[in-house]
């Protein structure tokens, strides 16, 4: 059975904040301080796929045929928060 697999995946969204120099030195005693917060498999917001996912595969050994998604759990979707200080 074949199904239309054309989607659009929303894979990363990235913020980030670096505060002023003279903050940094105040309450961080460094050079520079950068806040980053970034998601990662926020979702599909457009497809033609029947399923779940059209990338979730359950037989990825298979080598001698096609994907199967049946019941494959689609990719997870997280959260990071990150700081990086400069000194």
């Amino acid at each position: 059975m074949f199904v239309p697999n054309d989607f659009i995946r929303f894979r990363e969204l990235s913020v980030s904040y670096a505060v002023p120099e003279r903050l940094a030195a105040q309450y961080f005693k460094s050079r520079s301080v950068t806040f980053v917060f970034s998601g990662r498999n926020l979702g599909v917001p457009w497809t033609r796929f029947p399923g779940l996912d059209p990338e979730s595969n359950s037989s990825v050994n298979n080598t001698g045929g096609g994907n199967n998604d049946f019941f494959s759990a689609p990719l997870l979707r997280y959260w990071i928060t990150r700081v990086n200080i400069g000194f």
